[in-house]
């Protein structure tokens, strides 16, 4: 097994990680943290909530001062994160056990909130974290369904969890089916669709046509 370089570790932990360390602390306070993880016998705190503890230790810390048991952390937080999110369930997440054990490790699949949230109309809008412009999302709105005709990020903020909470409210809000329609190349996507809930109705070559059914 190749170990990852550094940079390729600090690139996935900046991935992974997507809570400031002020916010996380105070998550690890709330019931709601509380109320998830495994315990050592007689201790207070499960083991996410210490995770999220050292997370916090770490990203306080400059990369070039971690130790060799920072690293260690980092990658455990990385391979928990990268594991969970591979379980993606459907319907609302803002309750949900899931959500709060990702959150207790560093990782809010709904980004506290600071992704845009999108409107459900015709045309191109603007993706944005904090304010700021990260990407597009195009939609075709029928009394029907909600098509997603483009839904792309820019390099820096691909693969951090921010195109699934866009495509996570685009569900919840639409309030009827919505239908993604990937032709040419774009049809190498449609996993990430799929592990959305999205099901294939239709695909070949140069196309395939995913849904997921209203809830």
């Amino acid at each position: 097994m190749v170990t990852p370089a550094p940079a390729e570790v600090l690139r996935r932990w900046r991935s992974a990680v997507n809570a400031e360390p002020e916010r996380l602390e105070e998550w690890l306070t709330t019931p709601e943290s509380a109320s998830v993880g495994s315990r050592a016998p007689g201790a207070i705190h499960s083991v996410g909530q210490l995770a999220g503890m050292r997370t916090v230790d770490v990203l306080q810390t400059p990369s070039t001062e971690w130790t060799e048991s920072d690293w260690a952390h980092v990658r455990r937080t990385i391979g928990f994160v990268r594991r969970h999110r591979a379980q993606w369930p459907s319907g609302d997440l803002g309750l949900r056990r899931w959500t709060y054990s990702l959150r207790n490790w560093g990782h809010d699949p709904l980004w506290w909130g600071r992704v845009s949230n999108p409107s459900i109309e015709d045309g191109a809008q603007a993706v944005s974290v904090d304010g700021q412009e990260v990407g597009v999302l195009d939609l075709s709105v029928s009394d029907g369904d909600v098509a997603i005709e483009r839904l792309e990020l820019t390099p820096d903020w691909r693969g951090r969890g921010v195109g699934s909470v866009v495509l996570h409210e685009v569900s919840r809000l639409a309030a009827r089916r919505v239908r993604v329609d990937l032709l040419g190349t774009q049809t190498t996507t449609g996993e990430f669709f799929q592990r959305r809930g999205f099901g294939v109705v239709d695909a070949g070559a140069d196309h395939s046509h995913l849904v997921l059914p209203r809830r």
